[in-house]
């Protein structure tokens, strides 16, 4: 079966449809064979396209909800952060859940855990570290790693941190991103 009638509907113009594509797609995204799917035929890039574009934060919900059930997968997790970084159409997963990361009250917490729970997942993967690194992506897992985070997000964060911080070609430009001191 496919989803590409999903995948359709959350090209529509109305936020409606919108809210309704991504919900169904975070839906499927609990089943394996559905995540290849939405991976596949296209889903994840306009998952990431809408984690921008959507001002209602129900359809911000169900994008960051989405791709965190998506990045469950850990066949799936290399080949969602090598989607290009510089894509004019907006669908580099990490600038999605970036976005989607900042702190309340730009993005409500609901949406915030999501996302960077997806980080997490995404930074587990070796291949993933550079990436994860240079995109930025460390800040947020930081934030979430506080002991105010529910143990279960708390949890994930803290794992992907030492996972990036223990690969050793990483540790020293990973320290250095963090601890540098502010411009100027």
């Amino acid at each position: 079966r496919s989803i590409q009638p999903l995948v359709s509907l959350a090209y529509s113009k109305a936020a409606d449809d919108w809210k309704n594509a991504c919900n169904a797609m975070a839906n499927l995204a609990l089943k394996e064979e559905f995540q290849f799917k939405i991976v596949q035929e296209g889903g994840l890039r306009r998952l990431n396209q809408l984690a921008s574009k959507a001002k209602a934060s129900d359809v911000k919900f169900f994008v960051a909800l989405a791709i965190a059930r998506i990045a469950h997968n850990p066949h799936l997790r290399t080949q969602m952060v090598a989607l290009p970084e510089d894509d004019a159409t907006g669908s580099s997963t990490l600038r999605a859940l970036l976005h989607l990361s900042r702190p309340p009250p730009e993005t409500p917490k609901r949406v915030q855990r999501q996302a960077v729970e997806a980080l997490a997942l995404l930074s587990l993967e070796p291949p993933n570290h550079a990436k994860i690194v240079r995109s930025g992506a460390l800040l947020p897992l930081i934030r979430q790693a506080r002991l105010e985070t529910p143990v279960e997000f708390r949890t994930s964060a803290l794992r992907a941190l030492f996972s990036v911080f223990s690969s050793t070609l990483l540790a020293r430009q990973a320290a250095s991103l963090v601890l540098a001191p502010p411009p100027p």
